[in-house]
């Protein structure tokens, strides 16, 4: 067991962190979160709870939408807002756990 699980990292952590992240590396961090998000969603559906799986595809179409804008022609520069949502949104939704795995994750990849 990690220091992470025994001292989980509070919301203002996370949001101070995936600020801090480069670019590629905030990207990363998304897209690993997205694939938990994806694992999480199937196991709230095949149990039955609809509307927790439903509350995952609507985070992932938040993220993928925001992707696809990041690396698209034109950023928006939305990076500081969607943070914040996907933080506020998982700490919500009781998934900071997995948005914390993902940070870690994606920086034992660098």
């Amino acid at each position: 067991m990690d220091s992470t699980e025994i001292h989980p990292k509070s919301s203002q952590q996370i949001i101070a962190e995936l600020r801090a992240l480069q670019p590629r590396v905030l990207h990363l961090v998304l897209l690993q979160y997205c694939l938990e998000l994806t694992i999480s969603a199937r196991m709230h559906f095949v149990d039955g709870r609809y509307p927790v799986a439903q509350d995952c595809n609507e985070t992932l179409h938040s993220i993928l939408g925001f992707l696809r804008s990041e690396l698209g022609d034109t950023p928006r520069g939305q990076v500081e807002s969607m943070v914040n949502m996907i933080v506020r949104n998982a700490e919500q939704k009781g998934g900071l756990h997995l948005l914390a795995l993902a940070l870690r994750q994606a920086r034992s990849n660098q």
